[in-house]
This record gives C-alpha cells, sequence and structure tokens, in this order.
C-alpha cells in the first residue's frame, strides 16, 4: 500500500516539484524536489494519524529544509500536501506552534464578538508561551455560538441528532483561521477562545483558553491552554 501511494504521488506531482526518491533512510523521507527554488523534502503516508511531526523536527533542523507529508487516499488517487513550517523551539528542539487566542467575547453592538487576538508561540513540550503580535478585529465567537446550540440540545422540540461538536467548531474556525494567516503570514497551529473555568464551589477559577480547531497534524495540544491575552 505504501509503495502504491508513493507512485500515485510521484504521477501526480514528479514533474511539478522535480522529484527524486530519497534512498537514505535518515532523513524520514520518501522523496526530495524542489518547491519555487527551495529545496523540500516528502514524506508520503495513506494515514497522517500514525504520524509524529516531532520525528521530523531534527531533520527539519539539520538540513535546514522544508519537510512536507503527503496524505494519499489509495482508492480515489487523490492527496493533500501539508507543509511542515512551525517554528523549532530553540529549547528543547521540537516543533512549537503558532496559536490564535480570542479574548472572551463582549455583549454589544457586534453581538458576543472577540474584540481582541494574539498570536502566542507555544511549545507544548517546555509549556512555554510567547505573545508576537496582536489584532483588534471584530470575530464572531464559535465558544458562544456552541454553547447556545448545545443549550438548544438539551430540550426535545430543539434538539438536531445530527448535530456534532467538532465538525461544528471546525466550520465555525476555518473561516477565522484562514483570514488570521493571511494577515499574520505564519502557519496556524491551532485556535482558542478565552473562557473562564470554575473549579471551586464559591466560583474559583482561572482563565485559560479553549482550543476550539487544531491543525490536522498537530495532536499534542491541550484542550485548555493555561495562558490568557
Amino acid at each position: 500500500m505504501g509503495l502504491k501511494a508513493e507512485l500515485i504521488f510521484y504521477k501526480g506531482e514528479g514533474r511539478r516539484l522535480s522529484l527524486d526518491p530519497s534512498l537514505d533512510a535518515g532523513v524520514k523521507a520518501d522523496f526530495s524536489g524542489l518547491q519555487q527554488g527551495r529545496p523540500i523534502s516528502i514524506d508520503v503516508t495513506t494515514n497522517t494519524h500514525y504520524k509524529n511531526i516531532d520525528d521530523y523536527a531534527g531533520p527539519t533542523r539539520k538540513r535546514g529544509r522544508l519537510y512536507l507529508i503527503a496524505d494519499v487516499d489509495i482508492k480515489t488517487e487523490k492527496y493533500e500536501l501539508f507543509p511542515l513550517r512551525f517554528p523549532l523551539c530553540p529549547d528543547c528542539e521540537k516543533f512549537s506552534h503558532y496559536i490564535l487566542f480570542m479574548d472572551t467575547p463582549e455583549m454589544g453592538s457586534h453581538y458576543w464578538a472577540s474584540q481582541s487576538q494574539a498570536v502566542v508561540r507555544h511549545c507544548p513540550e517546555c509549556w512555554s508561551f510567547q505573545e508576537l503580535t496582536n489584532y483588534a478585529y471584530i470575530v464572531d465567537s464559535p465558544l458562544h455560538q456552541l454553547r447556545e446550540i448545545e443549550g438548544e440540545q438539551m430540550e426535545d422540540e430543539t434538539a438536531d441528532p445530527s448535530f456534532k461538536r467538532q465538525p461544528f467548531l471546525d466550520k465555525e474556525s476555518t473561516p477565522i483561521v484562514q483570514f488570521f494567516e493571511k494577515i499574520d503570514r505564519r502557519l496556524l497551529s491551532g485556535l482558542a477562545e478565552m473562557d473562564y473555568t470554575t473549579y471551586g464551589p464559591d466560583g474559583e477559577g482561572d482563565w485559560n483558553g479553549i482550543l476550539l480547531w487544531h491543525h490536522p497534524l498537530v495532536r499534542n495540544l491541550n484542550d485548555e491552554l493555561d495562558y490568557s491575552i
């Protein structure tokens, strides 16, 4: 199956990316090539869930080239390319991630919208956070919309049996992520929204970022991120 996936990908991209088979097992790639004149390495897979992106941090650092994961569907012969443009953590040398944090929404003329945002570099291994850029756009709150729908799901008259939480958040988060990637010019690994989480009987709690969406190849981000803007 692996060889068939490589052949499908080579047939589709061999000429465009000037692909050559990688014979060195130490480079963790099936092909080397060129993208816009820059050397790249490509690893082909039929299931991204078995790929740990931190395995590519060392080769990325040592070789100084961009790695891409090609996810190939054997049945349809379609594929998707995921560039590993994640920043390397200067401390642990694994991949860190750019996460967009949105402040808690405010009730006003824009009706439950975030009015300030920050792009933060976060290393899950070191648990470090570094705020990089700030914005002040009016962005509708996916978390508020989710909770309204979840409230409706509690009532028989308004419940939708086909509703699923994560597909809804993915749909609402995708245009937000695409907008901020365009203006910030960074590949975002996650979208989080600030929320107050209670843990005590008298309302004691903390502000945390609730992870709404994450990049398809990033699976080591916690659902709650101990950071607030």
